[in-house]
């Protein structure tokens, strides 16, 4: 499954589906790597 978390809202899409959830404290801005485009 390709995970990906959108940066603008902070949603997390799992093969495409964006899926609502809420950010976990630990998780920062750039956890995961992704192209500043």
């Amino acid at each position: 499954a390709l995970l990906r978390i959108d940066r603008l809202d902070g949603d997390l899409t799992v093969d495409g589906r964006p899926v609502r959830l809420r950010k976990p404290a630990w998780m920062g801005e750039d956890v995961l790597p992704s192209s500043n485009a």
